[in-house]
């Protein structure tokens, strides 16, 4: 799950509207918009701010794939790749 998308989901899961989490941010709804859209990424200091209020580590927040989904991934891609060779 991307950043944007994580935002998203803990500003609904905390109650808040946009308007509601860019109060608390000093942001404009807009900017809080443009994150849950993906068009732009927080700067840290907000990313930050963010973890506080949704009670979430930092990593927790930023990172788009889990350890293991990375793993999983670069072990498919391997395993394709060597597949196509022998074809």
């Amino acid at each position: 799950m991307k950043i944007n998308e994580k935002i998203m989901k803990l500003r609904k899961k905390a109650g808040l509207s946009q308007e509601e989490l860019a109060e608390k941010l000093s942001v404009t709804r807009q900017t809080v918009s443009k994150w849950e859209l993906g068009t732009i990424n927080p700067k840290m200091d907000k990313i930050q701010e963010m973890s506080k209020i949704f009670n979430v580590t930092l990593e927790e927040l930023t990172n788009s794939r889990t350890i293991w989904e990375s793993k999983r991934s670069r072990r498919n891609y391997k395993r394709k790749r060597r597949n196509r060779k022998q074809s």
